[in-house]
C-alpha cells in the first residue's frame, strides 16, 4: 500500500541543521578518531618535514657562527746563517680584529639566523594548512557518504516493499523498476563517495607520520561550527605581526644593514702582532731573546667597496620585497575575510531555503504519493531534490571551512595542539 511506502521513505534523513550535520561511520574500536587539533599535533610530532623546517635556522646558525670566529694564529719557525752565526726564530702570529668588524657581523649573523627561523615558520604554517584542509576533506567525504547511505537503505526498504506489492497483484511493475533505477544511481554515487573518503584518508595519513593505516582514520569533528573573527583591521595587524615570510622579509633588511656597516669596516687597517724566541748561535757563544712586532694590513686597493656596494643592493631589494609583502598580506587578508563572510553567509541563507522548500517539497511528495495525486516517478524526484540540497549544503559547508583554513593561513594563525 501506499501508506507503507510512505514509512520507508519518511526514513530519509532530513536537512540537518548546525548543530547535527550527518555524522561519522558506526562506532569502531579500531579506528583511529581525531578531531583537527589532535590530527595537526600528530603531523607536527611526527612528520618529517616539520623536523627538516628545524634543522634549516640551526644550518643557518652554524653558518654565521663560522664568519664571526677569530682568525687562526699561524706559527713560525725559521733559521739563518750568515758566515759562522746562526740565528734560530720560534714565533707565533696573530691576527687582531679590532675593527668592529665581527661585532657587526655577529649582528648580521642573528638577523640572518632570524630570516631563516621566520622562513621555515611560514613554510611550517603553509603545511599546517594543507593539515587542516586534508582533515577537513576526509570529514566532507565521510558526512556525503554517510547521507548518501541513510538514503540508499531508505529507498531499499521502498523497493523491497514496491516488488512484494507486485508479486501480490497490488503494485506495478514500473513503479517496482523506476524505484530500482533509482536506487542504482544512489549505490553509483555512494561508491563514488567511498573512493572519495579513501583518497581523503590517504591523503590525510601521509601527514601523520609511519604506522598510520589510512582506512582507520576518522574525522569527529563538526563541519559547521560557529566561529567569531576578529574585526578586519585587527586581523591585518596579527597578519604583519605573525607571517613569517614578512618578518623573514623585515629581518632582511636589518641584516644587510648590518652587512653593510661590516664591509664599510674593511676600509680601517688591520693589526697582527708577531712575537717569540729567538736563539744566536755566533763563533760558538750562545745568546737567546726575544722578538716582538706589529704589522698592519693597509687598505690600499681593496677597501671594501665592492661588499659595500653588494650589501647596499642587497637591501635595497630586501626592503622593496619587504614592502611589497605587506602590500600583498594586505589585499589576501582582505579577500579572505570577504571570501569567508560572504561563505557563512550563503551556507546559512541555503539552509533555510532549503529547509523552506526542499524537505516541504519532500514531505508535500510522500502526502500526494499517498492519496494517489503524484507517481512514484514525482515522488522520487521530490526526494531526490531534498537529497540533493542535503548533499549540497555539505559542499558549502566544507568550502566555508576552507575559506577559514585560507584567513588563517594569510593572517599567520595555526592551531595549537
Amino acid at each position: 500500500m501506499r501508506l507503507a511506502a510512505l514509512v520507508c521513505l519518511a526514513a530519509l534523513s532530513p536537512l540537518p541543521s548546525h548543530a547535527g550535520l550527518p555524522g561519522q561511520a558506526p562506532d569502531d574500536s579500531l579506528d583511529l578518531r581525531l578531531t583537527e587539533r589532535e590530527a595537526v599535533a600528530r603531523f607536527l610530532a611526527a612528520d618529517p618535514q616539520v623536523r627538516a623546517l628545524d634543522a634549516r635556522f640551526d644550518e643557518e646558525r652554524a653558518v654565521q657562527a663560522e664568519r664571526t670566529l677569530w682568525p687562526n694564529p699561524s706559527a713560525i719557525v725559521s733559521r739563518e746563517t750568515v758566515f759562522d752565526g746562526r740565528d734560530t726564530f720560534l714565533l707565533a702570529r696573530q691576527e687582531l680584529p679590532v675593527t668592529g668588524r665581527r661585532s657587526r657581523l655577529e649582528t648580521a649573523g642573528r638577523l640572518a639566523v632570524d630570516v631563516a627561523r621566520a622562513d621555515a615558520q611560514a613554510d611550517r604554517l603553509r603545511l599546517h594548512a594543507e593539515v587542516r584542509s586534508a582533515y577537513w576533506s576526509l570529514l566532507l567525504a565521510q558526512q556525503r557518504e554517510a547521507v548518501l547511505a541513510r538514503s540508499m537503505g531508505a529507498l531499499q526498504d521502498l523497493v523491497s516493499l514496491l516488488t512484494t506489492r507486485e508479486e501480490a497483484g497490488e503494485g506495478s511493475t514500473y513503479e517496482r523498476m523506476r524505484g530500482q533505477r533509482a536506487l542504482i544511481d544512489l549505490e553509483a554515487e555512494r561508491s563514488l563517495a567511498a573512493g572519495d573518503r579513501a583518497r581523503a584518508q590517504g591523503r590525510l595519513a601521509g601527514y601523520l607520520g609511519p604506522g598510520i593505516e589510512p582506512e582507520t582514520l576518522v574525522a569527529t569533528d563538526a563541519l559547521l561550527a560557529p566561529v567569531s573573527q576578529p574585526p578586519l583591521d585587527t586581523l591585518i595587524e596579527q597578519a604583519l605581526a605573525a607571517r613569517g615570510d614578512y618578518r623573514a622579509a623585515v629581518s632582511a633588511v636589518a641584516r644587510f644593514e648590518a652587512e653593510h656597516d661590516a664591509a664599510s669596516r674593511l676600509r680601517l687597517p688591520t693589526p697582527a702582532v708577531t712575537g717569540g724566541l729567538k736563539r744566536s748561535d755566533v763563533g760558538g757563544a750562545v745568546t737567546s731573546g726575544y722578538e716582538v712586532s706589529v704589522d698592519v694590513a693597509i687598505p690600499l686597493f681593496s677597501r671594501g667597496q665592492a661588499a659595500t656596494a653588494l650589501a647596499r643592493t642587497r637591501q635595497a631589494r630586501a626592503q622593496a620585497e619587504a614592502d611589497s609583502r605587506r602590500l600583498r598580506i594586505e589585499a589576501d587578508v582582505r579577500a579572505a575575510y570577504s571570501v569567508l563572510r560572504l561563505q557563512r553567509e550563503l551556507v546559512t541563507r541555503y539552509e533555510a531555503a532549503a529547509a523552506a522548500i526542499a524537505e516541504p517539497l519532500a514531505a508535500i511528495g510522500r502526502v500526494g504519493y499517498r492519496e494517489g495525486e503524484i507517481s512514484i516517478l514525482e515522488l522520487l524526484d521530490a526526494e531526490r531534490q531534498a537529497l540533493d540540497a542535503r548533499l549540497h549544503l555539505l559542499e558549502l559547508a566544507a568550502a566555508a571551512r576552507q575559506a577559514a583554513i585560507d584567513l588563517d593561513r594569510v593572517t599567520g594563525r595555526e592551531i595549537r595542539p
